[in-house]
């Protein structure tokens, strides 16, 4: 067996690797792909890592308590170590994040989490096929369905392999998070997450440690992750404040931390990240103002004002401006134009089921015959019509709006406060998450998939409290006329 080298390990041809036919496949005669093992150290630490974690969550399994904790750990690891990987069958072939079968630290975590959910004996009634999981399956199935028209079904397996992890989390979420206290402890919990991000990012700021292209990133790679984080989770933090004033004695704090929030933002100099957070504060202020009586109080319209107003100031100020200015033509426009460009030639030459998943970059690579790497469109609808044809685009648009619609139904049904405010802080979230897609593919990869995955479940969990107390109260109706029926009220003769 052939062995090369590249950067310092051993790598060994694709079809080389013991890879089933099918997976091999591929344009051998025009470019020769290798394939990069993980060492033996890392696949033993990885090893022990998971077993350990699957040891101490059937430890904890039993304990509420100790559940929680766990939760505690899973959503704060995103945030706090999500660059310790190890990958397997990886290539250099293909650009962006999902180039092998990778594994994070947070998959760790998950590990933990998961087992101490499946042995605790209090799955939901029902909860094996969870309500509204289906747009998920239907993506799944568009991209095992490009796989069969990949250039390399290899690098498309990568991506599904992904999926099945998100359906998996979301499995997960569900079941775990059942009750009124679970879906508000989340809440919390993601505040408190909120909170941690807001300073860290902006210390990281200050002392120096900034994107290539300016702007705040805190420990990510990226500054339009950095953004996202904030647009899952701020949206939340606004709708805590407007609709349970009064009953949350941190309200003040709540207003200080959102406030924070949107000075990171803007921090972070990402024109995606700062439409998407506009778009999903006008959602919370709408919906909450349409639905909850209480959102009418002197102190939340004067809090609402000065927020608006120094977002005005943030969001409208010259350096911003000249960055939004659409007859300013800068480097980061014209590379996104031409990425646009070859993912519309693409989606041009297998408009059904697209190029195969994943494989833009390569597909891009062998058209223009350079030897380099070549990046690919970040508009991550653009990108599911190229790689899996209009259906997956379609499915991928079902995929973040049926999350957002379950929200907006548990508000409307009104399960309590509570509920309701989670509820709608997830959905405007996610929903911002999706017009953020259309600058970043934030679904690639690995970590993203703990971001969005989680709040989906939850929003879902919303839905599901909010259709079993329609369905009680349509049942109480129906008895309470039974009951009249059978005992009429006697009229009173005026004689």
């Amino acid at each position: 067996m052939g062995l090369t080298t590249v950067a310092s390990r051993a790598v060994e041809p694709l079809e080389s690797a013991g890879l089933p036919t099918f997976l091999a496949a591929g344009s051998d005669d025009v470019l020769r792909v290798a394939l990069e093992p993980p060492t033996t150290g890392e696949v033993a630490i990885f090893v022990m890592a998971a077993t350990v974690a699957f040891i101490g969550g059937l430890a904890c399994s039993r304990n509420a308590r100790l559940r929680r904790w766990l939760l505690v750990l899973l959503m704060f690891t995103p945030y706090v170590l999500p660059l310790q990987h190890i990958n397997f069958m990886a290539t250099h072939e293909v650009k962006g994040v999902s180039f092998s079968y990778r594994f994070v630290l947070v998959d760790i975590s998950f590990i933990a989490f998961a087992t101490s959910v499946l042995f605790s004996g209090k799955l939901r009634r029902g909860g094996w096929i969870p309500q509204r999981i289906w747009p998920g399956f239907l993506l799944l199935g568009m991209a095992t369905l490009s796989m069969t028209t990949a250039i390399r079904p290899l690098f498309a397996s990568f991506e599904v392999m992904n999926l099945i992890r998100g359906l998996i989390i979301f499995w997960i979420f569900y079941n775990a998070i059942q009750t009124e206290d679970d879906i508000y402890f989340f809440g919390k919990l993601t505040l408190a997450i909120l909170a941690y991000f807001v300073l860290n990012t902006t210390y990281y700021y200050i002392q120096g440690y900034r994107s290539p292209w300016g702007g705040a990133r805190g420990f990510l790679a990226s500054k339009n992750g950095a953004a996202l984080r904030i647009v899952l989770t701020a949206p939340l933090c606004l709708s805590f404040i407007l609709v349970l004033k009064g009953h949350y004695r941190l309200w003040r704090w709540l207003v200080v931390l959102f406030l924070g929030a949107m000075v990171t933002l803007v921090l972070t100099d990402s024109r995606a990240g700062q439409g998407a957070f506009a778009l999903a504060l006008a959602t919370v202020i709408y919906l909450s103002w349409r639905y909850f009586r209480d959102v009418t109080g002197k102190e939340q319209k004067y809090a609402m004002l000065a927020m608006l107003g120094i977002a005005g100031v943030l969001y409208f100020g010259p350096h911003v401006v000249e960055r939004m200015n659409l007859g300013v033509e800068d480097a980061s426009k014209t590379w996104r134009r031409e990425a646009n460009e070859m993912a519309y030639q693409a989606w041009q030459t297998s408009p059904i089921t697209g190029i195969g998943l994943n494989n833009l970059s390569y597909w891009t690579r062998l058209e223009s015959n350079e030897t380099e790497q070549k990046a690919f469109t970040h508009n991550i609808y653009l990108l599911a019509r190229a790689e899996m044809g209009l259906l997956g685009m379609f499915a991928l648009l079902t995929l973040l709006l049926v999350p957002v619609h379950s929200a907006w139904k548990t508000v409307r049904f009104s399960v309590s406060n509570r509920v309701d405010c989670v509820a709608l802080g997830m959905g405007a979230g996610i929903l911002g998450m999706a017009f953020h897609g259309y600058f970043e593919p934030h679904l690639k990869g690995v970590e993203h998939q703990y971001l969005f995955w989680p709040n989906a479940a939850v929003a879902t969990a919303c839905y599901t409290l909010a259709v079993h107390k329609r369905k009680r109260l349509r049942v109480e109706r129906a008895q309470h006329s039974v009951k009249h029926q059978h005992n009429p009220q006697p009229v009173l003769s005026s004689s």
